[in-house]
């Protein structure tokens, strides 16, 4: 089985596509053709998931659970898993994330993080 690796990358300004990345000179190749040096911003790995509509999940994303709660895609322990309390890092294993509504992430959607549980 093979899985897709795609990255988006959060500017200070907005998200984009990434087609490359280049460790060694630290910069990323964009969907719209601009390079960025990788410090001046964020990468966000695609998790291999989806969502309940099929849409891809990507880490830092924020997940609407069945009774309106808002959660968070995280990696730890090796594993993509939703959270709640990212400051004390309660992982939620119980919840699949396939279940689940991306609704947004903590990069454009901030009042829909702040609000979380």
């Amino acid at each position: 089985m093979t899985r897709e690796i795609k990255f988006k990358f959060r500017s200070v300004w907005w998200m984009h596509t990434v087609e490359e990345i280049y460790f060694i000179e630290w910069f990323v190749w964009l969907s719209d053709g601009d390079q960025r040096d990788i410090s001046s911003g964020v990468l966000l790995q695609y998790t291999w998931l989806k969502d309940k509509n099929w849409k891809d999940v990507y880490e830092w994303d924020l997940m609407e659970t069945w009774n309106s709660n808002i959660m968070w895609v995280v990696f730890q322990k090796w594993m993509f898993v939703l959270a709640y309390d990212f400051w004390n890092a309660e992982i939620s294993m119980d919840y699949k994330i396939e279940d689940y509504i991306v609704v947004g992430n903590i990069y454009e959607n901030y009042d829909l993080f702040s609000n979380a549980k």
